[in-house]
């Protein structure tokens, strides 16, 4: 991420990650020593909102960590806390992942084959919800054409086959109507709820 920031010439930006157990959020920490006026946001998942609310609970984001906050998180660094559906990015993962998606994307959003095929590779439970961390801070914080959010996809469909199947036997076969509800639904309609802006009350409490 690091490399990153220091290749972009952006006005103002940010550096979304949920948070784990190896420290991967202290990356905003590093850009913001390269780039100063950006912002560094936490996610994590409405059904397990530990920072955001005391709160436990299962979830189904897997690949973050949940119901801890490690010694090596410096919440006090944090300027936003966001919080995402599981389901979201259950649903969201399927429609990268699924010919029906890729389809619809490629047919009624203009998305190129080549870019639906790299979608439908990079991209785990976890790295969709990073991605919706992203949409949500891009909107809340106003950013345009000449501001730069950074995230990580830490893993990729290979480990959540299952995970899919369960949706599916959930939820029913995903055909290209239930496909473009969800683009338009999860990605265009990504809501500014669930946030906390890093006041000094935020932080303490964060850190308490």
């Amino acid at each position: 991420a690091l490399e990153v920031a220091r290749s972009l010439r952006l006005g103002t930006g940010a550096f979304v990650s949920a948070m784990g157990s190896a420290g991967t959020i202290a990356a905003g920490e590093a850009i913001k020593r390269v780039h100063p006026g950006s912002v560094t946001v936490a996610v994590e998942p409405i059904q397990c909102p530990t920072l955001y609310d005391v709160g436990f609970g299962s979830h189904r984001i897997e690949g973050i960590g949940d119901k801890h906050v490690t010694w090596i998180h410096h919440v006090s660094n944090m300027d936003a806390l966001m919080c995402i559906d599981d389901l979201s990015c259950l649903r969201g993962l399927q429609l990268f992942t699924e010919e029906a998606g890729r389809r619809v994307m490629e047919t009624r959003f203009g998305v190129s084959p080549r870019d639906t095929a790299m979608l439908g590779s990079i991209f785990g439970i976890s790295g969709i919800c990073n991605l919706l961390g992203a949409i949500k801070t891009a909107k809340y914080y106003g950013f345009g054409k000449d501001d730069v959010v950074v995230t990580v996809l830490t893993d990729d469909i290979s480990r959540y086959r299952s995970v899919m199947d369960w949706l599916t036997r959930k939820e029913g076969p995903m055909d290209e109507a239930v496909a473009t509800a969800r683009l338009s639904g999860i990605l265009h309609g990504a809501s500014v709820d669930w946030i906390q802006e890093g006041t000094v009350e935020n932080r303490n409490r964060w850190h308490n």
